[in-house]
Formats: C-alpha cells, sequence, structure tokens
C-alpha cells in the first residue's frame, strides 16, 4: 500500500501544533503525496488515506469524523495514544511511508502497516452516541451515587450485579491506560480484542473491573435523585434522568493506527 494522499489535522488552541502542521504538509509534499486540505464551509476532508493529527490524544478523539482513514497522531511528551511527538515525528512518519512503499500487498497491509483498535458503540435509550476511542463513562454532576444494575456476557453465558457506586466506564483497550486505569482497572495492549468494565468508586467494592470479550454486550440500567451524564472520550456529554439505559457492544468496524 503506497500512500498517495494525506491530510493534516492540528490543534487550533495549540501554537506549535500549527507549526508543526506546516512542516509535516511541507514533508510530505517533498515526498510526492498529496495534501487534502478541510473543507472550511463543511469541515469535512476528501479521499485521503492517511489522517495525521497534530496536538496529542485529545486532538485525535476531537477527529471522530475522520477515523475511517488511518490515524497517525503527533503529541508531545505526554501524550499515550499518539505514536510520535513533535520532536521526533519525522523519522517515525519517514519509517511508516517507507514500510508502505515496502509492503504492497493486501495481505501483508493488516498486520505490518496499521494497528486494529477496538472502539465502542454506545446506544442510550433511542440515541446512538459517538464512538468512544477511550471510553464511555457514566457520571453525576452533584456527586450523588448511582444505583446501577448491569448485566454482561461472559466466556460461560451471562452475568448480572447490582451496585452502588460513584460512576460507571466503558473503556477499550486503547483507552484502558487511562480513566479506567486510575479506577482500579487493568491496563491492556492496544489492540486486544476485548473491552473493560469498571465501576467508580463501587460502594464496599461490591463490583470489581470485569474484561469482556470483544463479542460482549452490556445492559447498564441506572437510577439516581439527579440527572446523569453519559461523557464519550472525555469530550461528548449527554444527560440523561434516572431510569435510563445505556447499551454498550464493540463496534464493527476498528479504527486504524499507523505502525511505526
Amino acid at each position: 500500500m503506497i500512500i498517495k494522499s494525506a491530510t493534516v489535522l492540528a490543534n487550533p488552541k495549540k501554537k506549535w501544533a500549527g507549526l508543526v502542521k506546516s512542516q509535516v504538509e511541507s514533508f510530505l509534499a517533498s515526498r510526492g503525496i498529496q495534501v487534502v486540505q478541510k473543507n472550511q464551509d463543511n469541515g469535512k476532508v476528501g479521499n485521503a488515506q492517511l489522517a495525521i493529527t497534530v496536538g496529542g490524544d485529545g486532538t485525535i478523539l476531537h477527529n471522530k469524523a475522520h477515523y475511517g482513514k488511518i490515524i497517525f497522531g503527533i503529541g508531545s511528551k505526554t501524550s499515550w495514544i499518539c505514536q510520535a511527538r513533535n520532536t521526533n515525528w519525522k523519522s517515525r512518519l519517514a519509517r511508516f511511508l517507507s514500510l508502505c512503499s515496502k509492503n504492497k500487498t493486501a495481505a501483508s497491509n493488516s498486520d505490518k502497516l496499521t494497528s486494529k483498535r477496538l472502539v465502542l458503540q454506545g446506544r442510550l435509550n433511542s440515541k446512538n452516541l459517538p464512538i468512544a476511542l477511550n471510553d464511555i463513562a457514566v457520571k453525576t454532576a452533584s456527586h450523588r451515587i448511582v444505583d446501577f444494575s448491569l448485566r454482561y456476557g461472559v466466556k460461560n453465558g451471562t452475568r448480572r450485579a447490582r451496585f452502588f457506586a460513584d460512576g460507571f466506564i466503558f473503556s477499550t483497550p486503547t483507552g484502558s491506560g487511562a480513566y479506567a486505569y486510575s479506577a482500579g482497572g487493568r491496563e491492556l495492549a492496544f489492540d486486544a480484542r476485548a473491552y473493560q468494565l469498571v465501576a467508580i468508586a463501587p460502594y464496599r467494592r461490591a463490583f470489581l473491573p470485569v474484561v469482556v470479550r470483544q463479542s460482549s454486550v452490556c445492559f447498564l440500567s441506572l437510577k439516581c435523585e439527579c440527572d446523569v451524564e453519559v461523557v464519550v472520550d472525555g469530550q461528548q456529554i449527554f444527560r440523561v434522568k434516572s431510569g435510563s439505559r445505556l447499551v454498550v457492544r464493540a463496534a464493527k468496524k476498528p479504527v486504524m493506527f499507523a505502525k511505526t
């Protein structure tokens, strides 16, 4: 697979990201790769094969509209899921492009060039949520405890649990080293075919973190004296009433990350 086109998406709030964006675009042009610019009217990018995000992990999470492309993230030293930093992006990007030019057959593309990242699809009552690369979290803004009822699939059937907690996290492998890990969950390999269920401060530790298979479907019902917020990747917030139900499963299509 030879990369012929790419788009560069920078975080407008970070000055260094704009500078690096210009450098990346010049680098791509010098290698004969078409740089596809975002349409300023509708925010869309054409048929670029590669989406290079500049700014950090949050910049990747913000650009969900481009998850159909191969993702190459450039961040700072605090970035976790980006493949490169703003100090070494050129060598890492050059390596990826070189690997692409050497592995032209379809059979080699999947394993040698990209990493398939499981993402989660949530359905809140009758509304589909944006896909989550990191996590789907349930929390309250008023610091009240929530009464959770959970049903989830395991290898030998279905399990049920009811518990009180400050919140709940459905975490992907990519996000397992972030919020879920801080809440007591396990850190999973980025390419794991599983996801994680983590309660936030459950009363008397009534629910311990669980890793479920990719094929598992989870049903979470919640009751609370106040409104509850469902947060996707820490960026998109949906407010719901007590009695709501959240269904979470692995999305059909993974997100492809460039290997470096």
